[in-house]
Parts: C-alpha cells; structure tokens; sequence
C-alpha cells in the first residue's frame, strides 16, 4: 500500500507543479487573461 501511495505522489508530484505554475501565470497576466484561458482550456475554474 505504501508502495502505490508512493508512486502516486510521485506521478501527480509534476502535475501539481504544472497546475501551481498555471495559477502564477493567471495571477501575474491579471483576470481579463482568466477568461480567455477558460476558454482555451475547456475547464472552469472557480475562485
């Protein structure tokens, strides 16, 4: 069990720097750029 927790957190590790990197780059561009990457990228986020 500890095993697959392991890989797990291995596997999703790089997807929660992309998901964290994608925030920054929200942030930084400012709201007006939320919209169009929500369009863009076809999912909602909700703040």
């Amino acid at each position: 069990m500890q095993m697959v927790l392991a890989i797990l957190m291995f596997v999703s590790a790089p997807a929660w720097l992309l998901f964290m990197a994608t925030g920054a780059a929200i942030v930084a561009f400012g709201g007006h750029e939320l919209v169009r990457f929500e369009q863009v990228s076809g999912f909602t986020l909700s703040s």
